[in-house]
């Protein structure tokens, strides 16, 4: 079976880039052939995305891959193609309550939107609901050991909280600290956390991109 994955945002960082990575890995995985398309003036291009080959297509060309397509993130930039896809016959993945477009919400009753939240499932109307698929990626001696007793994964960013990881941090002892490990939003980091915790940078771990 051949499933086609549209990648419509401009982010490659963050929950919406880590669910379609696990999500490509979990349909190969359950014996399907995957490709990544986004769409953008350089057709055909390819570019690593997390170790899968993300190809840029027309949306022309986005209009005659392989069914089913499913539409993993959707932008408002991009609504326009987006809707494109789903008029075709493409499903969309909403990760939460915010992403509920008017324009596409017609659409709703046809292409069954899917939400990877169960409290989201009563308000994406005909939604239907399938959870975050993982393929663990990291298993390293700290986590297997219990040096590390948590690792946080998520976008260090204002509407992550980071802060009150940190803020937690400092009252306990280090060794039940949690790690902060995910891609930083420069701002951020430059007006709060690096004013906030003068230490961070010698006593917490790097935020790798």
């Amino acid at each position: 079976m051949e499933i086609s994955l549209f990648y419509l945002c401009h982010l490659l960082y963050g929950g919406w880039a880590t669910y379609t990575v696990h999500l490509y890995h979990a349909l190969r995985a359950a014996g399907a052939e995957v490709y990544l398309y986004k769409i953008g003036p350089s057709s055909g291009r390819y570019r690593d995305f997390y170790g899968v080959p993300l190809r840029s297509i027309s949306l022309s060309e986005a209009n005659q891959v392989a069914q089913p397509m499913l539409i993993t993130a959707l932008t408002r930039k991009q609504l326009s193609d987006g809707l494109s896809l789903l008029e075709g016959g493409a499903r969309l993945v909403v990760h939460d309550h915010n992403e509920k477009y008017p324009a596409i919400r017609r659409l709703f009753e046809k292409v069954r939107p899917i939400v990877i939240r169960a409290v989201n499932q009563p308000q994406v109307p005909h939604s239907v609901f399938l959870p975050h698929p993982y393929k663990r990626v990291y298993a390293g001696p700290q986590i297997s050991t219990g040096e590390w007793r948590g690792v946080a994964i998520s976008r260090v960013d204002y509407d992550k909280n980071t802060h009150v990881i940190l803020a937690a941090n400092a009252l306990v002892p280090e060794r039940c600290r949690v790690r902060v490990l995910g891609a930083e939003v420069r701002k951020y980091w430059w007006f709060r956390l690096r004013k906030e915790f003068p230490y961070l940078g010698s006593q917490s771990e790097k935020f790798p991109r």
